[in-house]
């Protein structure tokens, strides 16, 4: 990951009828291009979290 971002998430009109109902993207509509989108994010930030603080105990 470096410097640069973990990723993106698009446009999605499932964002704004997700905000509406105050609920996260991912619950709301877990099949949308910006949940998917999320999901890659974490996805490597977890891979990136385990190759550069496996030495800290505690978080």
């Amino acid at each position: 990951m470096s410097d640069s971002l973990p990723g993106q998430i698009p446009q999605d009109e499932a964002v704004e009828r997700s905000i509406q109902q105050y609920l996260p993207v991912v619950g709301h509509s877990p099949n949308s291009a910006a949940a998917k989108a999320f999901d890659c994010v974490v996805d490597r930030l977890e891979l990136w979290m385990e190759s550069n603080l496996s030495s800290v105990e505690e978080w």
